[in-house]
């Protein structure tokens, strides 16, 4: 018998442990990828890995000094190299921002503005308004530099994430943030020592075959930010789909299974865009008020797309939630969840990760994450695996399987929504 809870953390082991960070075009990623399709293979799954282009950073160094004291600072991932002296210019509100004159200071950005993490301005996944705001008064205020003031005590978590900001910047943590305040107009020096340069990273998928037509798609995403060991995000929702792998391997099924191990998710869904394009498809951008976007007659023969991402914390809860699918699909769904697992708990719909992809073409997609707990460890060094849950992680290989085996005898038209969204 297979011990569930052992198999799928042997895998958050080896990626977030042995390999560590897996940011895409890194290393790490490159060890991560060669890792997943050696499990795809012992599983007899027919393995392909779509290669696509990256943008890679490394970095050495970063000192912040004021008044010649340094300050605990931490390059903002991929930013550009600098060496600036100029005095700090803070502001915390769009409207602080459109009336600062920054052109060749630094700017402190802070309160509303360094609330959560910039999105990428390429993601077509999820580029939220105020980001683009934020960007675009920074592209026309031309600051030299920007340091943003991460909103969680003693933490040094990257605020911006984009390859394609123009402005070197770094983050500092609230300690360091409000002593920076409190010299609002001093000169202070900051330099960052780092490269970016053209990389690579891999979509990797495993594709076993069923006694019929139709087919499910179980997917998750392997990379991080840079720094995190990323345990929770996503060596877990990883680790689920490598387990179901070995476990549905060994079933009798009449649906084939595609399993997508998707890289540069943290990198605003690059891996997604490769995946679409062999199929003439490509990435639909986000409304906040389309759920769904045009069907998709090439993937009409999918019933449904299961993605992993975030699973399993020991002091949360695991959730679900279904998109895109018929009221048939989701009341299924909801009564293998609440007949079998009242811990997990299901949640309104969310569209920032990889089922983005599926359920706005038309496909019926679950998405698995975890609600309640830590709420401060993504993208961060202590996302580590002390905060994982075996059991927890179980709980979702067992919650993913029971669906899968449930739809063995429904077809793609049962599963699809009859309402599109235009």
């Amino acid at each position: 018998m297979i011990d569930m809870a052992k198999q799928v953390m042997d895998h958050v082991k080896r990626l977030s442990v042995d390999i560590g960070h897996r940011p895409a075009g890194s290393p790490g990623n490159e060890a991560a990828a060669e890792y997943i399709e050696q499990v795809f293979r012992q599983a007899g799954l027919a393995v392909k890995k779509q290669v696509f282009s990256c943008s890679s950073w490394d970095h050495t160094e970063t000192v912040l000094e004021l008044a010649g004291q340094k300050l605990d600072a931490a390059a903002n991932w991929r930013s550009l190299p600098c060496e600036v002296t100029g005095g700090i210019v803070p502001a915390g509100t769009l409207e602080e921002l459109a009336q600062a004159n920054m052109k060749g200071r630094i700017a402190l950005l802070h309160g509303e503005l360094t609330q959560d993490e910039f999105m990428n301005r390429a993601s077509t996944v999820y580029y939220p308004e105020r980001h683009r705001k934020t960007n675009d008064l920074l592209d026309r205020k031309l600051p030299a530099a920007v340091i943003t003031v991460n909103p969680l005590l003693n933490s040094l978590r990257h605020v911006i994430k984009d390859p394609d900001m123009g402005i070197p910047s770094a983050t500092v943590s609230p300690e360091i943030g409000c002593k920076l305040m409190h010299h609002a107009g001093k000169p202070v020096r900051l330099h960052i020592a780092a490269t970016r340069f053209p990389g690579r990273s891999w979509n990797v998928l495993g594709t076993g075959s069923g006694s019929r037509s139709g087919r499910i798609i179980l997917c998750a995403h392997y990379d991080t930010v840079w720094g995190s060991p990323g345990a929770f995000d996503n060596a877990s929702g990883i680790g689920v789909m490598l387990t179901l792998a070995g476990v549905l391997a060994g079933r009798k099924l009449s649906l084939g299974l595609e399993f997508v191990a998707f890289s540069a998710e943290e990198f605003g869904g690059q891996g997604t865009e490769a995946y679409v394009v062999p199929y003439g498809l490509k990435q639909v951008p986000f409304q906040w008020d389309r759920p769904v976007g045009e069907q998709s007659e090439v993937w009409q023969p999918v019933l449904a797309a299961i993605n992993a991402d975030g699973v399993g914390l020991a002091l949360g809860a695991n959730s679900i939630t279904t998109i895109a699918g018929s009221m048939a699909f989701d009341d299924l769904v909801n009564a293998i969840r609440s007949e079998k697992y009242p811990g997990v708990v299901r949640v309104d719909p969310w569209p920032a990760s990889d089922h983005y992809t599926f359920y706005s073409h038309g496909v019926p997609s679950i998405a698995l994450g975890c609600t309640g707990g830590i709420t401060n460890i993504n993208h961060q060094p202590i996302d580590t695996i002390k905060w994982i849950s075996p059991a927890k992680l179980a709980e979702v290989v067992s919650l993913a399987a029971d669906v899968v085996e449930a739809l063995q005898d429904k077809t793609s038209e049962w599963t699809r929504s009859k309402i599109i969204s235009t």
